[in-house]
């Protein structure tokens, strides 16, 4: 249940409030006599180690906030808006899908865009779109808003003056280089938002990552034999 909280409402927080958050929740169930674990972690009831282990290989930042939040993108519904300053969920998802994430990004001409995106969402292609403002073009909206209609055994999505394909495999992510962008209540109830500024708690465990894989080699590869171990088990 705390789970399904963290991942419905506090992606757009940074780590000191959502911990916060989980603390007052498990401290709310206990009242109504329901038994939770004390330090709930998204990581422990919903996180895949070696899951997590390939998506820090692809770019993923090897804090805990980090993953706390690819996690959340990884489990949520709507499509996932990334607060990213530092570009690093931007890197990540590059890194993710390689040569088969299509680019977009507002200042493009809008058939150009158009035309992208309905490939995209017919073939089942990953798409980023970068850089977003505080608006988005109406073009957009059936998209963000997941306007999927069931028609015999095909999906469909009404996007332009017409219903196209739409692919199961389909991917759109948002990224936003504002680090405190203003958005309206009506895009914030179609997206996941989840915040990827770079904290110095977060710096730390990334610096602390790389200097145990640089000092402590072995222990470090052993860690990472286990987790494959553990998984093949």
């Amino acid at each position: 249940m705390i789970s399904s909280g963290i991942i419905a409402y506090l992606g757009v927080f940074l780590k000191d409030y959502r911990d916060e958050c989980t603390t007052q929740w498990a401290a709310m169930l206990n009242d109504f006599q329901i038994k939770s674990t004390e330090n709930v972690s998204i990581r422990v009831v919903l996180g895949n180690p070696v899951k997590i282990r390939e998506w820090q290989i692809q770019g993923l930042p090897s804090d805990d906030f980090s993953t706390d939040s690819a996690i959340i993108q990884d489990y949520s519904d709507r499509w996932n808006l990334f607060v990213d300053p530092q570009m690093q969920a931007n890197i990540w998802l590059k890194g993710r899908h390689k040569e088969d994430v299509k680019v977009i990004k507002p200042t493009q001409d809008a058939k150009i865009m158009s035309r992208t995106l309905e490939n995209a969402i017919s073939l089942g292609t990953p798409v980023i779109f970068e850089d977003a403002t505080e608006t988005f073009d109406p073009m957009l909206d059936p998209l963000l808003a997941k306007q999927i209609e069931k028609k015999g055994s095909e999906m469909y999505i009404k996007f332009g003056e017409n219903g196209i394909p739409f692919s199961p495999d389909f991917k759109f992510y948002i990224t936003t280089k504002m680090s405190r962008p203003h958005y309206s209540p009506e895009i914030c109830v179609k997206v996941t938002m989840l915040n990827f500024m770079v904290t110095e708690v977060g710096l730390q465990d990334q610096m602390l990552d790389i200097i145990v894989s640089i000092e402590e080699q072995k222990r470090y590869e052993q860690r990472i034999n286990c987790i494959r171990t553990k998984a093949e088990n």
